[in-house]
């Protein structure tokens, strides 16, 4: 697995986790994003990976499988916020 720097996205995507997740205890985080671009955006699709060990629970919106999620268009200034619950084992 690499690591890949962006110097600029049309894209902005944010975490937020909690600080401490301890082994099989249920726990909530969320990636918000939004569109910065001038045109719009089509057939948008984030998808996720997982840590190992890690098992999700539920997400909203719901997933494609469960690390996917289709957001389709967005144009400038829209954006959407994905929620995920899961634990460690």
């Amino acid at each position: 697995s690499g690591i890949t720097l962006l110097s600029s996205s049309p894209m902005r995507l944010e975490w937020d986790l909690p600080a401490l997740a301890e082994n099989l205890k249920e726990f909530d985080f969320f990636l918000t994003y939004d569109s910065s671009s001038d045109y719009p955006l089509e057939d948008l699709l984030v998808k996720v990976e997982y840590p190992e060990g890690f098992e999700i629970i539920s997400t909203a919106p719901p997933s494609v499988g469960s690390r996917e999620w289709n957001i389709g268009l967005l144009n400038r200034g829209q954006g959407g916020k994905i929620a995920l619950r899961g634990h460690l084992q």
